[in-house]
């Protein structure tokens, strides 16, 4: 499940201020979905190691969660960079500059995502499937954290 993977969706994922520490010593794998967009185009994603740092940097900065001009992004990227909320890495620079800095695009928004997983073994969810069990078993999952 993904959180906030759109700019509207993560002001008010962050507001409804979430808390993971329960999450920490679970199954569940716990991954920031930080990315830029363009429209309705996810562009870019870029890695984050510390995912605690992160859920309180956007808990804590909801107004940075908006569109930003060409002329800032890079700011605002190397801003993140800096933080360590975000990790710089060739590929993703090199996908910006092809996917945004290469185009006529003006604008980026910017979608600080967060998403929970969690991972059935392919012969576990087979058979919770077959018993028509699989939904039930979700949900229990979901509920205990």
């Amino acid at each position: 499940m993904f959180f906030g993977d759109t700019q509207s969706q993560a002001q008010s994922f962050y507001l409804s201020d979430p808390d993971i520490s329960g999450l920490n010593r679970t199954e569940w794998i716990i991954k920031p979905n930080f990315h830029v967009a363009f429209m309705e185009s996810h562009l870019v994603w870029f890695e984050s190691e510390n995912k605690e740092a992160y859920l309180e940097f956007w808990k804590h900065n909801i107004e940075l969660i908006k569109q930003q001009k060409r002329p800032a992004v890079s700011v605002y990227i190397n801003s993140l960079i800096s933080k360590d909320i975000i990790k710089e890495s060739t590929s993703t620079i090199n996908e910006l500059d092809v996917l945004f800095y290469k185009t006529e695009k003006q604008k980026l928004n910017i979608c600080p995502g967060f998403g929970l997983i969690y991972r059935f073994n392919s012969h576990q969810a087979e058979s919770l499937d077959k018993a028509g069990q699989f939904k039930r078993s979700f949900l229990i999952k979901l509920e205990k954290g």
